[in-house]
């Protein structure tokens, strides 16, 4: 696994190992595990364990995804002005792990206070939740340039990132029913739950920086007179740039749609499908399809370019909706996992 890799690094980068590149991908398990938990389950658990009012769940939910929005951009500027003795982007990401780990537990948490309170309470630890959690990913994923100065190599980052991410948070995702009727249908069996992902999310990313580690090193200092100012500089062209604009913009509506899915999951099983254990079965029996996705992508982009395989992905999501407000698929647990391995694929 230490075996240096034959394609070259250049000369002012240490030569990247494939121990350092897989222990590198962990960060996207971390990352994956805390995502696909939190954008699967927490408005589930609001609404129907904690007891707040579906409407003002979404608005917490809302208001999280909002403040995301804001920060993500703020906070890739910032980092990469970044310098420091531990490196451009592990300091952010030393901080900001424990940080999110413990936000990722407290929102599942029942607290015992008013309804107004709890509602309040939730939207600041989401939020908070949230602005760290952008922080988190943004760094994370900042990192590849600096892994490896060869384009080749590179490749094979991203794809560690995307394959663990994608395993990691599929499975954690589909072992949630099945944790919780092994530890209990309740806010014990909840908590038991959720520290176990806190837990393995937290070690994975201690595993991720090690790997990192001797890569992400500090750079030359700027002129402190160019550095004045930048983050308004680089701000002013982020809202000038109208192709950037569009493609926030779009990114952000896919996101959007993501998560929205995610969220109803658990509600379709439970209510329409009447078995809320059966989304396990078919999240398991998806899995491959969503590795087989995340593994094959950057060769399907080298061949097809982004755009094409962009929209592809686009067409392809909309079958399982459309399927779902035309049809009663409920019924059958085939079809059912034959269009949720389409969404996972694409």
């Amino acid at each position: 696994m230490n075996k240096k890799m034959n394609m070259q690094d250049s000369p002012m980068q240490p030569v990247t190992t494939f121990s350092e590149i897989f222990r590198y991908g962990f960060g996207g398990a971390t990352l994956n595990i805390i995502y696909f938990v939190y954008a699967s389950y927490v408005i589930f658990f609001w609404t129907d364990y904690a007891l707040v009012p579906a409407a003002a769940a979404g608005v917490i939910y809302s208001l999280g995804r909002v403040f995301c929005a804001i920060t993500d951009p703020i906070a890739g500027i910032i980092s990469d002005r970044t310098n420091t003795r531990f490196g451009k982007y592990r300091p952010y990401l030393m901080v900001t792990t424990p940080v999110v780990v413990i936000l990722f537990f407290l929102l599942f948490t029942n607290f015992e206070i008013s309804a107004t309170a709890k509602v309040a309470l939730y939207s600041i630890i989401y939020i908070v939740f949230c602005i760290n959690y952008e922080l988190q990913t943004v760094t994370y994923e900042a990192q590849v340039p600096s892994m490896s100065s060869d384009l080749s190599k590179r490749n094979f980052v991203v794809m560690s990132r995307q394959v663990l991410g994608t395993g990691f948070g599929y499975s954690a995702m589909a072992l949630v029913p099945i944790f919780l009727k092994a530890f209990g249908d309740d806010e014990k069996g909840w908590h038991i739950t959720i520290g176990i992902f806190a837990a393995a999310a937290f070690l994975c990313m201690l595993l991720s920086l090690s790997g990192s580690k001797k890569h992400d090193l500090p750079m030359p200092r700027q002129d402190k007179k160019q550095e004045k100012g930048y983050l308004k500089e680089d701000l002013k062209k982020v809202l000038t740039t109208k192709p950037l604009l569009l493609l926030i913009a779009s990114f952000g509506c896919v996101i959007l749609a993501f998560e929205v899915i995610s969220a109803t999951n658990i509600y379709v099983f439970k209510y329409a499908v009447g078995n809320e254990a059966a989304f396990s079965v078919v999240s398991f029996a998806t899995l491959p399809a969503a590795i087989a996705g995340a593994f094959l992508t950057p060769f399907l982009v080298a061949k097809f370019g982004k755009k094409q395989i962009f929209i592809l992905a686009g067409i392809m999501s909309l079958i399982k909706p459309m399927i779902f407000l035309l049809f009663d698929p409920f019924d059958s647990m085939t079809v059912l996992i034959i269009l949720y391995m389409i969404q996972q694929y694409f």
